[in-house]
């Protein structure tokens, strides 16, 4: 039986705003229970977490059995390295740092088979059922969801640019970076950020082009959403386990104390 249709990137077509979550740890166990909360994407992190493309693929089988989606961000835009996260079954990739259009195109280049695109051609691995699928080779590139991150004020200015290339999905405001190369590291509330990103909002939507984003909880997620994005991740599997383990450190403390 063939692989379902690209959920997430049929969403994000059809409109309204889709929630996710981020998921650091490399460890399938946390995948697979953040999966069962019922978010619609999950973001699987190569880029700032000790993922690689094995670890990946075992979060990916870990979730499975959930109609969740899986948003793949990897190191770099290596061609190799995107062959195997497409080999093995992603279909929703996020770009990290991409300044310019060429810089997309040879994204959308390395991920689509000739004669359009670069890709290498495997006729048995995950994604066509380990060559089963033939039909696969026939609808990879319609069902392929390329989103570049835009991270910095360079990336901005040519926003347009970048949204606007053939293969190209959606863009991702990466809010820890832009702030930073604003001037705010470790500020991604700045008002000189959320400025800014209001301001990418509108051009997105005069574009007609999705846009989606990261924020550490429900309250901004819920503002973004009303700022017109697309996809928002709520939260990271990191944040959630400090706060939780801090709470329960912390008030036990301080009942000890009390005691």
């Amino acid at each position: 039986m063939a692989e379902e249709s690209n959920r997430f990137l049929a969403r994000l077509q059809a409109g309204g705003c889709q929630s996710g979550f981020w998921v650091s740890t490399a460890s399938p166990n946390v995948a697979e229970v953040v999966a069962g909360a019922g978010t619609d994407f999950i973001v699987i992190d190569a880029e700032h977490a000790p993922n690689t493309v094995p670890s990946v693929l075992e979060q990916m089988r870990a979730v499975s059995r959930f109609p969740v989606d899986i948003l793949v961000r990897p190191r770099s835009a290596d061609p190799n390295e995107l062959k195997q996260f497409l080999d093995i079954g992603a279909r929703n990739l996020l770009m990290p740092f991409v300044e310019t259009a060429e810089q997309a195109e040879q994204i959308v280049t390395a991920c689509v088979y000739p004669p359009q695109g670069k890709r290498g051609v495997s006729m048995g691995h995950r994604s066509n059922g380990f060559g089963r699928h033939r039909e696969y080779f026939e609808r990879a590139k319609s069902e392929l969801c390329l989103i570049p991150q835009i991270e910095t004020v360079a990336a901005v200015e040519q926003l347009e640019a970048i949204a606007i290339v053939p293969g190209i999905s959606a863009v991702f405001v990466g809010p820890a970076d832009l702030a930073a190369d604003l001037g705010h590291v470790g500020q991604p509330n700045h008002p000189e950020f959320l400025d800014l990103l209001s301001q990418i909002a509108m051009r997105c939507r005069a574009m007609g082009v999705p846009f989606g984003t990261l924020v550490p909880g429900v309250e901004q997620a819920l503002k973004r959403r009303d700022l017109g994005a697309s996809f928002v991740a709520v939260g990271t599997d990191i944040g959630a386990l400090v706060s939780a383990t801090d709470s329960a450190v912390n008030g036990f403390g301080r009942w000890k104390q009390q005691g």
